[in-house]
């Protein structure tokens, strides 16, 4: 680098030496010489804070560092998670109706690998049916209500076209009583959570057909609720 500035030291001498300027040629190197001395030091300041970045981040400039980066990436999702909450962008409330010719083995396989993907962090959800032990046709209209947290590496839109790509084989998607998704204030985690856990049926009829729930679960296998542990107590 120091032979590479000598040449452009001496072709400015040389050309300012022709002009009989010998004063100027003196000082456009003193100039010279300072601003490439100047960037000299911006660029050893720049890599110095790359490398001082790419340590911190991987924990090699001490305990009190890693506590400190550890600290600010939990307030980071912290506040993430806030925001997401406050925008009713965090929790959702799923309710799928496959086709009628759809089988309810093929119907759970696909459910339960759809609540695991990294695109949510925890789940709940049960399967219901709306027929009776009356009318015989326990099984009749099998469909789920999932409960999901999403992860916040997903963009809420991700998630909505995610979930409707899923299930498009199933049902039609474009149709909110066959496909009902929505985003859920967390003020209703309880009740949504309760309603799994007791069968609440609200409508006409629950008594039969909760009775009817059950029996449907015996005869399919099928557990009252599914889910890893829901966290109730999320850090909002």
């Amino acid at each position: 680098m120091n032979h590479a500035l000598d040449l452009i030291y001496k072709c400015i001498e040389d050309e300012y030496k022709r002009g009989g300027d010998d004063e100027i040629s003196s000082i456009i190197k003193q100039r010279l010489r300072k601003q490439i001395k100047c960037g000299q030091d911006q660029f050893l300041k720049s890599q110095t804070q790359s490398l001082l970045n790419l340590k911190y981040e991987c924990d090699e400039l001490g305990d009190n560092w890693k506590i400190l980066r550890e600290e600010r990436k939990r307030l980071s999702l912290k506040s993430a998670t806030k925001k997401a909450n406050e925008r009713n962008q965090l929790f959702i409330w799923l309710t799928i109706n496959p086709r009628p010719n759809i089988k309810i083995s093929d119907f759970l396989k696909l459910v339960e690998k759809f609540v695991n993907r990294a695109m949510f962090k925890q789940y709940a959800y049960v399967i219901e049916q709306r027929g009776t032990l009356e009318e015989l046709n326990i099984g009749k209209g099998f469909h789920a209500h999932i409960l999901l947290q999403r992860s916040l590496n997903y963009k809420p839109s991700k998630v909505l076209v995610n979930s409707k790509n899923t299930f498009k084989f199933m049902c039609d998607t474009s149709k909110i009583k066959i496909f009902n998704f929505h985003w859920c204030p967390s003020v209703w985690i309880d009740d949504k959570l309760e309603y799994m856990r007791f069968g609440g049926k609200t409508e006409d009829g629950k008594l039969k057909k909760q009775e009817a729930d059950i029996l449907f679960r015996q005869e399919n296998d099928i557990d009252e609720i599914y889910g890893n542990e829901w966290k109730k107590n999320i850090d909002l």
